[in-house]
Parts: C-alpha cells; sequence; structure tokens
C-alpha cells in the first residue's frame, strides 16, 4: 500500500510553471508544503494557495537549507522533493502508486530536461537520475551551496517515468541564472584550495565540451546539442576565471593586512 506523501518545493518568482507543478504534485500528495523566498513578488503565493499548500515565507538561505526546512516541516515521513519548474509525469505518477515501499529507504527518479520547448536527450542530460523521494528520517540534502544533492543512507530503488524539468526558457534565461550559479561554484573550489593557472582556466571548458559533445553524444541533438556543450563549456570557464578573481581579492587583503602590521 502506498504510505501518506508530502510533496515538498522550494520556490522563487515560480509562476511561469508552478500551476503544472501543483496540479501533477496533487495527484499523488497527501499535502504540499511550499517554501517561498520571501522575497518573491509575483504570484507564487496566489496559486500555492488554490492547492491548499501548506506556505512557508521564509528569508533565502540557500537551496539546501531551504529544501532541509521544507522536509522537516512536511509531516509525513515519506517526500517527494521537487522544484518549482519541475512537473512529473503521469507514467511516474502510476509507478509511485504501484511501487513496493516496504522494500525501499527511498527512490531514484529520472528526469527529462527541457532547454526552451525542446527535451534534450545527449549532453548527459537524460536520464539524469535524481534520488527525490525518500524517507526524510534517513536523508537530508546535503548542505552544500549549489548542485545540491540527497546523501542516500539504505535501500534505493528506481522507479520509471520522468520529471519533466523546464530548466531554461531560453539562452537570456541560461546566462541570467548561471551568474549566480558559476560564483557560488567558484566559492566551492576556492574553499577546497584549488589554485587557478592558465592551464587550468583553458583546459575546463575544453574538457566540459569534449565529455557533453563527443563522450555525451551532444552532436545527436543537433544545433540546440551544439550550443548546450558551447553553454556549458563556457560555465566552465567563468568558474574558473571566477576563482582566479576570488584568490586575487584575498590575496590583495592578506597584503593589506601585512602592510598594516608592518607599520
Amino acid at each position: 500500500m502506498i504510505p501518506k506523501i508530502s510533496v515538498a518545493i522550494i520556490a522563487f518568482n515560480a509562476e511561469k510553471y508552478l500551476l503544472q507543478v501543483l496540479t501533477s504534485a496533487e495527484k499523488i500528495a497527501e499535502e504540499i508544503v511550499v517554501v517561498i523566498d520571501d522575497k518573491t513578488t509575483d504570484k507564487t503565493e496566489q496559486i500555492a494557495k488554490k492547492f491548499k499548500a501548506r506556505i512557508y515565507l521564509k528569508k533565502w538561505l540557500g537551496y539546501a537549507k531551504q529544501k532541509n526546512f521544507a522536509l522537516i516541516n512536511a509531516k509525513n515521513n515519506w517526500v517527494l522533493s521537487i522544484d518549482s519548474d519541475e512537473v512529473i509525469d503521469e507514467k511516474l505518477l502510476k509507478n509511485i502508486r504501484q511501487a513496493d515501499f516496504s522494500k525501499f529507504e527511498g527512490f531514484y527518479l529520472s528526469r527529462k530536461n527541457f532547454f526552451g520547448n525542446k527535451w534534450v536527450k545527449h549532453c548527459g542530460w537524460y536520464p539524469d537520475y535524481q534520488l527525490r523521494l525518500f524517507k526524510k528520517n534517513k536523508m537530508l540534502f546535503e548542505e552544500k551551496d549549489v548542485h545540491e544533492k540527497v546523501k542516500s543512507s539504505g535501500k534505493i530503488g528506481y522507479l520509471e517515468g520522468d520529471i519533466l524539468h523546464f530548466t531554461y526558457t531560453s539562452g537570456k534565461d541560461y546566462f541570467e541564472k548561471i551568474s549566480e550559479y558559476t560564483a557560488l561554484d567558484a566559492k566551492i573550489l576556492y574553499n577546497k584550495k584549488r589554485k587557478w593557472s592558465v592551464f587550468y582556466q583553458l583546459f575546463k571548458p575544453l574538457k566540459e565540451f569534449w565529455q557533453m559533445y563527443v563522450i555525451e553524444k551532444g552532436y545527436l541533438d543537433g544545433m540546440l546539442g551544439l550550443k548546450i556543450c558551447l553553454y556549458s563549456a563556457y560555465y566552465k570557464y567563468l568558474v574558473a576565471k571566477k576563482l582566479r578573481a576570488y584568490l586575487k581579492t584575498v590575496s590583495r587583503s592578506e597584503s593589506e593586512i601585512i602592510s598594516s602590521e608592518k607599520c
């Protein structure tokens, strides 16, 4: 028998897809929890209220902390954590209803990523398995600044069907989003004591392009695949560039401290 499931969502100015997201979520959810960034200015809250979701307006704490707050405030132990641009397809809904929950602590779900209105079948973008349906007393999101994932514990199964992820609406949308993500990735590298070099600056983007376009067969996605692979290579370039900026800033600050001590 299927246990009671809470669907947990974090949102910021999410009105574009939230209606679709919640319409799919309510088909499987005993309750819906939506944690909304308190700086949201669109109709996100009004849409969530239509679905009788439990709504929390909360200051932004970071992706993992915000998601864990949603999990902690879910009343059921089994939680399906999705983003505000992710829709559960009918096949996945059916397989969740038919799953044997007694044998597992969680389930990996495949994610079908879209760029604009096109499904990206290659480039390493599919099936993009994510651990999203799990017992919250066993697992939480690792508290990373970006690319947060659930740390698995116990036996994990797989369910057929997809989460439809409307990740980027356009090239403009992509570059607006990666401004924040690349800065966070650079900070992570800095905290890991990663050193910058000209070789690193040039090698990482080339490696990323080769991996996605050749190894992951991005060329089979045509011009869109080429575009995504080039964008991803540029992402790595920006991360390395921002890492260098971090290192320069810290080095300059340390020099100023040393100079002041000499005085």
